[in-house]
């Protein structure tokens, strides 16, 4: 789905804005403005690039929506179908697969003799301005206010009074004074206060009810029965009190799922001791919730990007997206003007003598935070395309005809972005790199990546010897952590005792054996309630966090883990997409990534001061053939999964965030 971008100055972050389309709650259009709005839309897509197919459907769809959006979304809206339908030809299948999401819902009104169509059309015209990630809260959300307005209009015939029986029943029970064990909920608060807490609960339950499939109404009833008998009712008015935590326009869809598991997991439970709390219950719902909503929203910024990277010289059409891609120039003008700066830092500085490499080719930018200190690594990986660990990379480093004509390309197009003009043919060209220089810049990588992969070998190992493993897999980590050490004196010496190729097979070794490891080490149980609390501080500790290339240090994650905890937090959120974030601070300022960049979570088993471990934050790169996203964009989850085909580990860190222990 097509949303558009804000840009937050005082907290220096990206808004990914999710269209706040409404075809239940709005105004019906009078006739002579849907005539006016279709006439339009005609003249509109005359003179576009579709065949009369995409043409005839776009003029469809939009038309129904005509009766039912706001005029400000009316352009927006014909925007999203133009890119839906250049993104995907066959429209009339995407079509009946929304039909038969929004359907099915109303069948028992249907059947009972009420009037749908005008409801089902407006909301497949709907679901067809949704990704299918949205479609899942979004659309949802508005299938249920449709069904719960069918039933305020139509209250006293079937199946209608059978709901308001279930509503009544339910309310009695769940507004009820609560157990004297969860008495704090309300238990200061005024009138008011206790009056729109009790409205909020009737929302929720509302919303749930008319959420499901009227088949499941009696199982909902059987298990509200034992989450009274469980005293977990409180629940519902945890969930309601705390939903100001979550933004104002979220939809109460996005808490009906989440709330359902947890009755449902209240129910069948035999042992309440083990059960827990109501704040705890409710914040798990609401930590789901607020995952589903991240997700769309990363899902959103993604798919809005690439629409506006391939539109090229043209210029977006509503005034939302207009803003978004001016916004979206700004910042990748910056960005490859700060790349260039980098540049320009590093070849001022002294060559590094033969023996004598350093981590930074400026001599007055000795600091790790500085991105000028991790440039050669990103050079080279760019260079290679690939990460310096993987075989192919062996042969391209050697290649330096091959390396220096793509440093020329990267360099083009960074001046390209930025507005800088290239010197004149025949004048010397300070930024141009000599054979020298590339050599220079492909060691540097190399030892770069080498104490990188040093240092994880030996955090994992020493946690792996506190937690008292003694395997096979540990004493291969040992001996290639030795290797990386011999292979990192040798590539400093004054001549260099082995060669490129040499030195980077040796990194593709060590990183075996330390992946080997990672994975072997088995994670006790570890309470879900625990994990989401953990996903829930790490989100917000991200969000108040400085990134920056080469930062090697960071905040604290607000709930502390048992070292043995180490393998249950590197199975849930090693290797995820960092979805909250965007944005690197370059020089002080804050630039959003390349659309060829992303952030990823990294569970290591190092940490300092007494900390349990550390997630870090790494920045990962695409490979120039893929054109995937980062991760799979139908996933729900808040840190899904990255998509290990076409992207790579830089092992450039931009933060790394501790965890305490308890």
């Amino acid at each position: 789905m097509l949303g558009w971008f804000e840009w937050d100055e005082v907290h220096q972050c990206l808004r990914v804005v999710i269209p706040p389309w409404d075809c239940v709650d709005a105004p019906r259009q009078p006739a002579d403005v849907v005539k006016d709005r279709q006439d339009e839309l005609v003249k509109l897509i005359a003179g576009m690039s579709l065949n009369p197919l995409q043409r005839g459907a776009i003029k469809d769809y939009l038309s129904l929506a005509a009766h039912w959006m706001s005029e400000d979304l009316f352009k927006f809206a014909l925007e999203t179908m133009v890119c839906f339908v250049k993104v995907d030809a066959s429209l009339f299948e995407s079509a009946l697969t929304v039909q038969k999401l929004v359907s099915p819902p109303f069948n028992d009104l249907v059947k009972a003799g009420n009037a749908c169509r005008q409801e089902i059309d407006d909301l497949v015209a709907l679901g067809l301005l949704m990704s299918r990630t949205t479609r899942r809260i979004y659309l949802n959300d508005q299938v249920s206010r449709a069904r719960e307005r069918l039933h305020d209009d139509h209250g006293l015939a079937e199946p209608h009074a059978s709901i308001n029986h279930l509503l009544a029943r339910l309310e009695a029970v769940l507004l009820m004074a609560p157990p004297a064990h969860d008495a704090p909920v309300g238990a200061a608060l005024i009138p008011a206060q206790a009056d729109q807490l009790s409205t909020q609960v009737r929302r929720l339950l509302r919303r749930l009810v008319f959420s499901m499939d009227s088949a499941f109404h009696g199982a909902l009833a059987a298990n509200i029965d034992a989450l009274v008998k469980a005293e977990r009712q409180g629940i519902f008015r945890h969930v309601a009190q705390d939903l100001g935590q979550l933004a104002s326009d979220v939809p109460l869809f996005a808490l009906c799922e989440p709330l359902w598991v947890q009755i449902q997991r209240v129910a069948d439970c035999k042992d309440r001791s083990v059960l827990p709390d109501c704040p705890t219950l409710a914040r798990e719902v609401l930590d789901q919730a607020d995952a589903w909503i991240t997700a769309c929203a990363g899902v959103t910024y993604r798919y809005t990007r690439a629409y506006l990277i391939s539109l090229g010289n043209q210029q977006p059409t509503s005034p939302q997206l207009l803003q978004s891609h001016e916004l979206l120039t700004r910042h990748t003008r910056a960005a490859a003007q700060q790349r260039l700066n980098q540049r320009q830092r590093f070849l001022a500085g002294p060559a590094p003598a033969a023996g004598a490499l350093t981590l930074v080719a400026d001599p007055g930018a000795q600091v790790a935070d500085d991105p000028v200190h991790t440039w050669p690594v990103d050079r080279l990986v760019r260079w290679i395309n690939g990460p310096v660990t993987s075989q192919a990379a062996g042969k391209a480093l050697v290649d330096q005809p091959r390396l220096l004509k793509r440093d020329n390309e990267l360099l083009a197009l960074d001046r390209q972005r930025s507005g800088t003009e290239a010197p004149a043919k025949g004048e010397k060209d300070s930024q141009a790199l000599t054979q020298e220089r590339a050599q220079d810049i492909v060691w540097l990588g190399l030892i770069q990546s080498a104490e990188y992969l040093r240092d994880e070998l030996r955090d994992l190992g020493a946690l792996a010897d506190r937690l008292g493993l003694k395997c096979a897999e540990r004493g291969n980590a040992a001996t290639a952590l030795k290797a990386i050490e011999t292979t990192l004196q040798a590539m400093g010496s004054f001549k260099k005792t082995t060669t490129i190729a040499k030195a980077q097979a040796q990194l593709a070794t060590a990183n075996n054996c330390l992946e080997t490891l990672r994975a072997f080490i088995k994670p006790v149980q570890v309470a879900a309630e625990k994990l989401l609390r953990f996903g829930e501080c790490l989100v917000l500790q991200l969000r108040q966090e400085t990134l920056a290339m080469g930062k090697h240090h960071g905040g604290v994650i607000g709930c502390p883990m048992a070292l043995n905890q180490w393998g249950a937090v590197r199975d849930r959120f090693h290797r995820r997409y960092c979805s909250p974030v965007q944005v690197l601070t370059m020089d002080g300022e804050r630039v959003l990534l390349r659309s060829d960049q992303a952030l990823a979570l990294h569970v290591t088993a190092g940490s300092q001061s007494g900390y349990a471990f550390d997630v870090s934050v790494h920045l990962w790169q695409r490979l120039d053939e893929s054109k995937d996203d980062p991760f799979d964009t139908s996933s729900v989850e808040l840190f899904p999964p990255m998509n290990t085909q076409g992207w790579f580990d830089t092992f450039i860190t931009c933060a790394v965030l501790h965890v305490p222990l308890p």
